[in-house]
């Protein structure tokens, strides 16, 4: 079974493992700037989506397990169309920067959308028809 570490060739001829894929995405986030608690948040959707999908690798999978994980969040787990949204934005960060893959949005709409308001205006006098 693979450990997940590879070796990289330094110089001078000695090798060193290559850091290891949140090392990785959390390099990414901060050569880009990005805050520490983006950073964190970031980290916590990508394991998210790796423990859901049976610690699978991200390189392995596509746009069909992405889109299972974010049905899975929004159907079972009922969260909101804004926690959907920055899980998506963690999962498209990591193959873009990361894994240097880009991935199309296999289904139309797969950002969420927040849920339909009805705005309700309260007065106290009475308008004339």
């Amino acid at each position: 079974m693979d450990s997940g570490v590879t070796l990289q060739s330094v110089s001078q001829g000695s090798w060193q493992p290559k850091p290891k894929l949140l090392d990785r995405l959390r390099e990414a986030l901060r050569s880009r700037h990005y805050s520490r608690r983006t950073e964190q948040s970031y980290c916590h959707w990508v394991k998210r989506f790796i423990f859901f999908h049976n610690v699978r690798h991200p390189a392995e999978m596509a746009e069909a397990e992405i889109n299972a994980f974010l049905t899975h969040l929004a159907v079972k787990i009922k969260v909101s169309a804004s926690t959907q949204n920055q899980a998506l934005s963690a999962l498209l960060f990591l193959y873009r920067h990361v894994l240097d893959r880009q991935h199309r949005r296999s289904r139309p709409g797969a950002a969420a959308e927040p849920a339909a308001r009805r705005h309700i205006t309260l007065r106290t006098e009475v308008i004339p028809p």
